[in-house]
Order: structure tokens, then sequence, then C-alpha cells
């Protein structure tokens, strides 16, 4: 009658709001480092693990006294540690998507827009488009990277074709294109039957 204990929900419900709570305290050392690499251009994984630059930062950083990161790497389950390759390429992809809507928010309200994209390969070899974007914002010219797509054809037509999906999927009005930049190869710069056509 006097309400000294509280409902079974209500202690569930306090109990979630705590665990994620904690689970956002136990991710920030491990999200920081990982924008740390990424910010200064360090190779996330090495060899193995023990050369592996990301590794080597949260040894630092629990050297350095961050007892969070000490608590959570000694005490949770190795299942949740959030440290595997996989979850780091997850917390990239989320950091990406993240990073690609403020560039999109960034060039949907400039003024106007030019495309710059190139043909390369990775290191295995695998053909792809890399997609910049530049554009005015406050005065100032801004290049933004948008992300590579992989190609499967190389001729004009389908890289058109990627590049038009490329901007369709981050949803940027081809309205305000104003210029294109490639390289000189005929395929992305013909002016008669070309990517630039």
């Amino acid at each position: 009658m006097m309400k000294s204990n509280s409902g079974i929900d209500q202690i569930l419900d306090s109990h979630y709001r705590n665990k994620i709570t904690e689970n956002r305290t136990n991710l920030k050392p491990i999200v920081t480092s990982l924008l740390f690499c990424a910010l200064h251009n360090l190779p996330i994984r090495g060899d193995n693990d023990n050369t592996a630059v990301f590794n080597n930062l949260l040894e630092f950083r629990i050297y350095a006294g961050d007892l969070v990161l000490k608590s959570h790497l000694e005490k949770s389950p190795k299942n949740a540690l959030y440290i595997s390759h996989r979850v780091q390429n997850e917390l990239i992809e989320c950091a990406s998507s993240t990073l690609r809507t403020v560039i999109t928010n960034e060039v949907r309200q400039a003024f106007c827009f030019s495309i710059i994209a190139d043909e390369t390969a990775d290191i295995s070899g695998v053909e792809q488009l890399s997609i910049c974007v530049r554009y005015l914002k406050d005065k100032l010219v801004h290049e933004e990277f948008l992300g590579f797509f992989p190609l499967l054809e190389f001729d004009a037509k389908f890289i058109t074709k990627i590049i038009l999906e490329a901007c369709s999927n981050i949803d940027i009005n081809m309205n305000k294109c104003v210029g294109q930049g490639f390289d000189g190869c005929a395929t992305m710069a013909g002016h008669i039957s070309g990517v630039q056509k």
C-alpha cells in the first residue's frame, strides 16, 4: 500500500535502461579508438592480433588508465567484447553511413555540385569506381569522397549507370549537377559515346 517496492515491469525497464547505458559506456573507447585509426590513416589490422594497430591502441588506453575499457575487456564474455573483425567492420560501416548522410545533406543544401569519378583497382585487383562530389558551402569549395562502387563491366553505359545509381541511392538531385570530372580515357571523357555524354 505504501508502494515501497516497484512493480516487476518497472524493475525490468530500469534494468534494461541501465544495461543500454553500460553498453554505450563500454563501446565508447572502442569506437573512438577505431575512429582515431581512421582519421590518422592507420591500418586497423596487422598480420595478426598482436601487430594490429587497433588492438595495440586499446592496450595503450588501458595502460594509460582507461578503467572502463580494462573492466570491459577483463569481465565481459568473450562473445561480447566488441573488438572482433566483424564488429570492427560493422562499426566502420556505421561511421561511414553517418558521414555519408552528413555529406549528402550538405550537397542537398548547396546551390550546385560536380561529380568526380575515376576507375581504380583495389589491392586484390578488383576494378571499382571511386566517386567524389565537389560543392560550395559557406563560400568554400568542399570535395568529399562518397565511396567505391564495384565495376562488373567497363563500357560507358554501365559506368554511367553506376554513377547515376550511386547519386540516386544517396538522394542527390542531379538537376543541380553542373560539372563532371573524369580521367582522360575515351570511355570516361568521350563526348560522343563516353560517360561524359
